[in-house]
């Protein structure tokens, strides 16, 4: 019923079923996957009204199911990148239900799962909005870190406002010393607190 092609690879169909409708595909030397097509054989169409969520099984550092994506009749093929998956927020609603770590090396699991097309689409849905949450958040902590650290040197650059050099043209700057002691201070700080630039 399933298929799936790892770029430099045999084409895998030796899918294991594990759960009345759930399936298994092992995936050896995973660190050297990057992209997987998982597809339908055609050899059997989903029954009407359901469809198929694809999760993806990292075993390091923390094992987790992330969910990767899906297919449907409409939709019988796809293709995911499997470095982000790596790393993305874990699919907890799944929990271990395909099974547990592959042994010996850095195998993978590819986990495919028969569901109720409406129960399928709200997953996809879940999973876009918490990655979307996810990158609104670092955006957010990106623009307030960045305006800290500016607000931060200026001020530190200010308080020497006192012992400024001119230049012949009448331009008024500071030593490089000031931000190299700026730069030491602020990075003493930060590997003291992590957080640092984040408080209010």
């Amino acid at each position: 019923m399933f298929g799936c092609i790892v770029a430099g690879r045999l084409v895998q169909t030796d899918v294991k079923q594990v759960d009345s409708n759930k399936y298994v595909f092992e995936l050896p030397q995973a660190q050297d996957i990057n992209h997987i097509v998982v597809f339908l054989t055609g050899t059997m169409p989903f029954p009407d009204g359901f469809a198929a969520t694809v999760h993806f099984y990292w075993p390091q550092p923390t094992p987790n199911w992330k969910l990767l994506g899906m297919l449907s009749n409409d939709k019988p093929s796809a293709i995911f990148k499997l470095a982000n998956a790596k790393s993305m927020p874990t699919d907890s609603q799944f929990g271990n239900t395909f099974g547990g770590p592959m042994m010996g090396g850095v195998s993978a699991e590819l986990g495919i799962s028969i569901e109720p097309i409406d129960q399928v689409i709200a997953q996809i849905q879940s999973s876009e909005t918490v990655v979307a949450s996810s990158k609104a958040s670092t955006m957010a902590n990106a623009e307030k870190i960045t305006t800290k650290v500016i607000e931060n040197l200026y001020n530190y650059c200010s308080s020497f406002s006192s012992s400024l050099l001119t230049n012949a043209q009448g331009e008024q700057f500071f030593p490089l010393k000031v931000i190299q002691d700026w730069y030491n201070n602020t990075l003493r700080k930060v590997k003291t607190n992590p957080n640092y630039f984040l408080k209010d």
